[in-house]
This record gives structure tokens, C-alpha cells and sequence, in this order.
């Protein structure tokens, strides 16, 4: 069985009020707790937003940020975004997020019924 799981705990673009998640980190302990063997790697995935215009992005933060929507002037914006050479999605928020990894075998899984 193989997990992908975000390694950070936090929600990246939560208006509001915080919800804490299980990480990565805290999934591997876990395991490690109810005895279950298993390999893990980090990796570093392209996680960016593309936006069809300047006008895109503004709206994206707006919903998705706890930016003041009075400061997503576009010169602010462009200076979060880069400028690609794609016509139809020429505005490029990058993120590259750490992903965890692992994996495990289901026959593995220590039976606690015949441990007992």
C-alpha cells in the first residue's frame, strides 16, 4: 500500500480559523507505534497555482488567503506571480511543497487478535 501525505500540518490558504492535520511525520510515528514495518521518502512536488489573468489571481487570493483584498493590487500581485510564455495561462503562482511518501506491506500489518 502506498500514502502520499502532505509533510506540513497546517492548511496553506485557510481563511478563518486553523484546523491542525495529521502530518506526515506524525503518520510515520504512528506506524512506528502499532509496530508497522514500512520504507518512506520525502519528495519536493510542483504544487503552483496558473492563472489566466492578473484579475485570476486577485480572486484566487481573495478566496484563499488571509491577505488584506485592499493590498492584492496588481503590482503586488505580480510580484508573487512569474510570467510564463504559455497563451492561455500566462500568470504562475509557484509553491513546491514537501510531499511525504511511504509505503507498506498489508501482510505486514502485525494482527493484534492473535497476539493476545
Amino acid at each position: 500500500m502506498a500514502v502520499l501525505k502532505r509533510c506540513g500540518r497546517d492548511h496553506r490558504f485557510s481563511r478563518g480559523k486553523d484546523h491542525p492535520r495529521q502530518g506526515f511525520e506524525e503518520l510515520c510515528r504512528e506506524l512506528e507505534e502499532k509496530g508497522i514495518p514500512y520504507q518512506s521518502r520525502v519528495l519536493e512536488l510542483d504544487m503552483g497555482q496558473p492563472f489566466r489573468s492578473l484579475e485570476d489571481a486577485a480572486v484566487f487570493f481573495r478566496t484563499h488567503s488571509r491577505d488584506d483584498p485592499a493590498e492584492l493590487t496588481p503590482e503586488a500581485l505580480q510580484s508573487r506571480l512569474q510570467r510564463r510564455d504559455d497563451p492561455e495561462f500566462p500568470w504562475y503562482f509557484p509553491v513546491n511543497e514537501p510531499i511525504g511518501l511511504l509505503w507498506f506491506q498489508a501482510c505486514e500489518i502485525p494482527d493484534k487478535e492473535k497476539e493476545r
